[in-house]
């Protein structure tokens, strides 16, 4: 892993909430919202949108202590959790063959020419051993595929140092 340099906790936030309410949550908007979130408050009505989930309340309750911008390299797959608690490298190897739409959705990222989009966002503790994917699985495991193909290339991960364990590393054993 390559730390490319401090990012604002906000602007994290702010990364993944423009990904959700632009992508795969933009179906379950209204119309105004998304507008909103199109338009030059886009930031402020995602984040808002995006601090009343679960995921944002564990990230606090971690008790978060800094944020970096890092590179990550296939090296760092094997210590990487998603946040269904499963292995990356386990899960992306797994899913790549399920009749699913999750399945499908990894073959299709899988499949392209271009490498895949980040930035991800994950969390660790001080101690560093494991990262948890907190957005970004099925684009982290179409990249883990991609490696398996032989197209080695690092991901951008916005990655949160917190005080305490997150609540999907508790259950994630190898």
């Amino acid at each position: 892993m390559r730390v490319l340099g401090p990012i604002d906790l906000d602007d994290a936030l702010a990364a993944w909430a423009l990904h959700e309410c632009r992508g795969r949550r933009r179906r379950r908007l209204p119309r105004d919202v998304r507008e909103i979130i199109d338009g030059p408050d886009g930031r402020a009505a995602a984040l808002r949108f995006i601090l009343a989930t679960d995921i944002a309340d564990e990230i606090d309750a971690a008790e978060p202590l800094a944020c970096f911008h890092v590179a990550i390299t296939a090296a760092d797959v094997p210590a990487i959790v998603t946040g269904c608690r499963h292995w990356l490298d386990e899960w992306a190897r797994w899913l790549i063959d399920e009749p699913t739409p999750a399945g499908r959705w990894v073959r299709t990222l899988a499949a392209s020419t271009d490498p895949v989009a980040g930035p991800l966002l994950g969390i660790t503790r001080e101690s560093g051993r494991t990262i948890t994917l907190l957005d970004g699985n099925h684009r982290a495991a179409a990249w883990v595929v991609h490696g398996d193909r032989g197209r080695c290339y690092a991901m951008v991960l916005n990655l949160i140092i917190s005080r305490r364990e997150c609540w999907w590393e508790r259950s994630a054993v190898r």
